[in-house]
């Protein structure tokens, strides 16, 4: 139960970033005319990597990732 409320942890974390990002890139994607939404998107999905990837590092420590890959 107590894995269940860290991965919850990390989806709230996950989703204030990239409402964050969201909300601080729009404006200055503007100018980019026809690749905005693209721009827009690459910049959400890097960010979504980068913030659950290390929030999950954080939450569970680098023995329990290295415990799941071997375990697979």
């Amino acid at each position: 139960m107590q894995s269940l409320a860290k991965f919850l942890l990390c989806g709230v974390v996950l989703a204030a970033a990239l409402w964050c990002a969201a909300w601080f890139a729009t404006p200055r994607l503007v100018q980019l005319g026809a690749l905005r939404d693209e721009a827009a998107l690459l910049l959400l999905i890097v960010t979504g990597a980068v913030v659950y990837g290390g929030s999950i590092l954080l939450l569970f420590g680098r023995r329990w990732l290295v415990s799941l890959v071997r375990s697979s």
